[in-house]
């Protein structure tokens, strides 16, 4: 059905063809930007400091030359600002220039990026599937185009959200193969929330506020007390908008305190690195994996930590992420772990173990499997 979407499933394709050319080994090709609206349903209630749900609205993009098709995605969660309607406007707007290739994208898209800042989530999905498509035509993947090595990738964590003692004790139950736990903080009883996985297991957590820690005394004293549990970070801990409180605690924590919220963009990392000890880098907040690579680069120089992280997200965003993940000291890029209807395979997590797809670009390809793909692109 052409126009608005109506439904809140798989509902909406619409082949939107650009004035885009893409430069392979030996010719010029046409090519199409298609997208398609998607609801990725989770496996179970995910619920945060910030709220609750079942599910999240996504806007999946493909870029194909007739033979070849590279693939992105828009996840939006309720609260990023972008919606399903600012997406597809981004998209029918969207004018590319008529030869892209591999020397191309990176300029490109750091100009797109300049024009589209309130457009992350836009951005990223054609950035995505730039990449991915250009990396199949030319027959490489993209952390070995960028010299990066597989041997160089940490082992992501688990998330577990927000929930009461029965369903985290199931959840950590069921993570037990993982090197480490992400667990979500901000609720009515963290210390009790804490002490029941340690009557489980010992494997490292690493905390995630959400913002959801209001005062900053207890907040000091709530570290204090996580220090001694095996306890490795804890991220986002007071709301993003409170930087002196922010300092305040960064000078009295005995855990690195790892920025989120606070942080969307390259712009944002010399106040961040100021507040806190590292920060939280995601395809979907910077714009893609051009922004998201020079943003690595400059944390880095700045003697800030890296955290490479997700939304609740398909394989096609969790794969485009994890071209940059030998960059990063700590890896969270479990989204499509949580998601119940994937309709892409892409990189494989095993335990914890990012395992790259023998596919070229970002290793990404519509799944076969009953039930997830739902039509997608019409293949």
């Amino acid at each position: 059905m052409e126009g608005r979407a109506t439904r809140p499933s798989i509902v909406f394709f619409s082949p939107v063809v650009c004035p885009l050319f893409v430069l392979s080994h030996t010719r010029d090709l046409p090519v199409n930007l298609r997208y398609q609206l998607f609801t990725i349903r989770l496996k179970r209630r995910f619920s945060l400091a910030s709220g609750s749900r079942t599910e999240t609205a996504a806007v999946l993009v493909a870029i194909d030359d007739g033979m070849l098709s590279g693939f992105g995605e828009a996840a939006l969660p309720p609260y990023r600002s972008e919606t399903v309607d600012s997406v597809i406007s981004f998209l029918r707007d969207l004018i590319l220039p008529s030869r892209l290739g591999p020397d191309d994208i990176s300029g490109f898209l750091r100009n797109l990026h300049e024009q589209g800042e309130e457009h992350p989530g836009a951005l990223a999905a054609v950035d995505m599937a730039l990449h991915d498509l250009v990396g199949k035509q030319n027959g490489f993947r993209w952390f070995e185009q960028w010299g990066l090595k597989e041997e160089d990738v940490a082992r992501t964590s688990f998330t577990i959200g927000i929930g009461d003692r029965d369903d985290i004790r199931e959840q950590v139950r069921g993570a037990s193969a993982f090197s480490f736990l992400k667990i979500k903080l901000g609720g009515s009883d963290d210390r009790g929330v804490i002490s029941c996985i340690r009557e489980i297991t010992d494997t490292p957590i690493r905390v995630d506020v959400n913002q959801g820690w209001d005062d900053r005394e207890e907040a000091a004293a709530t570290i204090d007390w996580l220090a001694g549990r095996n306890v490795e970070l804890i991220e986002q801990p007071l709301p993003a908008d409170r930087p002196d409180d922010q300092l305040w605690l960064r000078e009295r924590s005995q855990l690195p305190l790892v920025a989120d919220e606070a942080a969307d963009r390259t712009d944002d990392l010399g106040v961040i690195a100021t507040l806190y000890h590292g920060v939280n880098i995601k395809l979907m907040k910077c714009g893609g994996m051009v922004e998201g690579k020079r943003m690595i680069e400059k944390a880095r120089t700045l003697g800030l930590g890296v955290m490479l992280g997700c939304m609740t997200e398909t394989s096609c965003a969790i794969s485009a992420a994890a071209q940059l993940a030998p960059m990063a000291g700590w890896i969270d890029l479990d989204g499509a772990l949580l998601i119940a209807n994937d309709p892409f395979y892409g990189v494989s997590l095993v335990n914890g173990t990012i395992e790259y797809s023998s596919t070229h670009g970002n290793g990404v390809r519509v799944s076969t499997t009953e039930g997830s793909r739902g039509g997608l692109f019409l293949e």
